[in-house]
């Protein structure tokens, strides 16, 4: 992978610097990029979807354990770098078919915008030729393994869960609070020196993950893996998704359990009968055996299913 040194050189032969807007922070550890690469666990055949392709270090290294990778990146000097790298190596994929394993789709696109449904195209490029025995198999077959732009990656994660059932795994590095918000339900703590007040982890995304899949923070990294240096400690998660969620909705919608959800933590330091005053009345509350008196935190993903089938 490229060192800093190089990233530096490589960045002033194309008159480019990172973007704080965009949230480039390039890896520049190759400790760092194994890690990632190994929780991945991803081999010849085996479909990845890389959001941010940067200098495409993390890119290639996915590709070179026969991955087939599709990479999406929306900066457009960034994209003509990593398409320079990835051609250079031979790995770079110009819309042949098959897709094959170890090469790389680059797409200039922001994945903030991109239409998810064309991965399956790229899964199954003539589906007339395609006999699909187990209706599951059509989906649930990427893993999404990124450096994720910071200031993108918990509505992009919440989004792929709710709308990309084609992806199986997430495996990304974030903001370590961040972090601490996606997995209070699952993996609250990633080490003691870490440890944050469970209570001010846990939001309306912690219970949305939680219902969608199961998330485990593995690793810290330190600012300095990365060039330019962020603010902030990075966490490597992963995010597993259920086949099925872990709780029955008999009444409510996923949609209508996450409105009441995201109203009840508007107003977080409310007892839950202030927060939700109109939503849920007494016997709402009586019949999905919640004490109005309790604050949002303090409700398991089951509670909130039982408070969201009492009123809908």
């Amino acid at each position: 992978m490229l060192s800093k040194s190089q990233v530096v050189e490589l960045l002033n032969s194309y008159n480019a610097t990172p973007s704080l807007a965009l949230g480039q922070n390039f890896l520049v550890d190759s400790n760092a990029l194994e890690k990632i690469v190994n929780l991945a666990k991803v081999g010849v055949g085996d479909y990845v979807v890389e959001i941010g392709t940067g200098l495409a270090s993390l890119t290639m290294a996915l590709a070179r354990r026969g991955a087939r990778v599709v990479s999406l990146e929306k900066d457009r000097t960034l994209f003509q770098v990593a398409r320079g790298i990835i051609s250079e190596a031979q790995l770079l994929v110009e819309g042949a078919q098959p897709f094959d394993p170890g090469k790389v789709v680059l797409k200039s696109q922001d994945a903030m915008k991109y239409d998810w449904t064309e991965l399956n195209s790229l899964l199954h490029p003539d589906p007339m030729r395609v006999t699909v025995s187990d209706p599951d198999e059509a989906y649930c077959s990427w893993t999404c393994v990124s450096n994720l732009p910071y200031n993108i990656a918990t509505p992009l994660i919440i989004g792929i869960l709710e709308r990309v059932p084609e992806v199986a795994r997430l495996v990304v590095l974030v903001q370590n609070e961040v972090a601490q918000r996606l997995c209070a339900l699952t993996s609250p703590v990633i080490s003691q020196k870490n440890r944050l007040n469970l209570s001010k982890s846990i939001g309306a995304v912690s219970l949305k993950v939680a219902y969608y899949g199961n998330a485990k923070a593995v690793y810290n990294l330190p600012p300095d893996v990365f060039y330019p240096k962020p603010n902030v400690q990075s966490t490597l998660i992963e995010i597993s998704r259920h086949k099925v969620p872990p709780v029955a909705l008999q009444r409510a919608t996923s949609r209508q359990l996450f409105e009441l959800v995201e109203h009840g933590f508007a107003t977080r330091r409310k007892m839950l009968s202030n927060s939700l005053a109109g939503l849920v009345g007494t016997a709402e509350f009586q019949a999905a055996q919640i004490d109005p008196a309790r604050r949002p935190e303090e409700l398991s993903l089951e509670d909130w299913v039982r408070l969201a089938n009492s009123i809908y």
